[in-house]
């Protein structure tokens, strides 16, 4: 009787832990997409204000320099 409720218990575990290890990856694909939405509205609002030379340009400066601190 005691096997029995120790085999399910741990039937019940190593499904709990297989789960954890989806979600993880799952998890970094979320993230992954959100950076790609921020990029993409980031994109849209240099785009938007392409004729405002000094806002664009702040933009582009602070972009720059922000993707530089990255490779350092």
């Amino acid at each position: 009787m005691l096997t029995k409720l120790y085999v399910k218990a741990d039937t019940k575990l190593n499904e709990f832990k297989n789960t954890l290890e989806e979600e993880r990856g799952a998890l970094s694909l979320e993230w992954v997409a959100l950076g790609l939405l921020v990029i993409v509205v980031i994109s849209g609002v240099m785009m938007a204000f392409s004729d405002d030379q000094t806002f664009g340009n702040a933009i582009r400066a602070r972009l720059t320099e922000f993707i530089n601190q990255i490779g350092q």
